[in-house]
């Protein structure tokens, strides 16, 4: 008997941008059922506890769905492609950290920007920095987003993820 179910059930992952995954209790018996994430291997992939999966290195993972008495499960393989090691940064290259962040993004080898925004997976801004003003990011919802900064002469995106 099948009460739990995980889409999709077959994730590739080609670069290092976090996956969501969605569970469900199919069965009208187990209504309520609290539902339990867990990487099989968080050594490739981990995942948190809404089912956002991030991938730590290329390989096979399995990231499960379970009920809370552990009597249900299901499972989604997921493959990352892509080495997500590490990048290097030259000395004046722009780089953004922590990543993923909880409160405050900073922003290395920043000098001075005209104004900075950040944009939801929508496409929607949802913040707005004045120049030379702190990265305060706390307020915004868990999820992925792209800080746009804007010089006075280029423009530069970083995404980033928000726990």
């Amino acid at each position: 008997m099948q009460v739990v179910k995980i889409a999709p059930s077959v994730v590739d992952i080609g670069d290092k941008a976090p996956v969501q995954l969605s569970a469900s209790v199919i069965n009208a018996d187990f209504n309520g059922e609290t539902i339990i994430w867990k990487s099989e291997n968080p050594e490739v992939a981990t995942v948190d506890v809404n089912g956002l999966v991030t991938p730590i290195k290329k390989g096979h993972v399995k990231i499960w769905a379970t009920t809370a008495d552990g009597r249900y499960a299901d499972f989604s393989v997921v493959t990352i492609h892509q080495d997500v090691a590490v990048k290097e940064y030259g000395a004046d290259e722009l780089y953004v950290y922590p990543n993923p962040v909880k409160s405050e993004l900073k922003v290395k080898n920043l000098n001075i920007y005209s104004y900075a925004e950040v944009i939801n997976i929508a496409g929607q801004r949802v913040k707005l920095f004045d120049s030379n003003k702190a990265f305060i990011v706390e307020d915004l919802l868990p999820g992925i987003y792209v800080l746009k900064i804007n010089g006075k002469t280029h423009m530069q995106s970083f995404r980033f993820l928000k726990i």
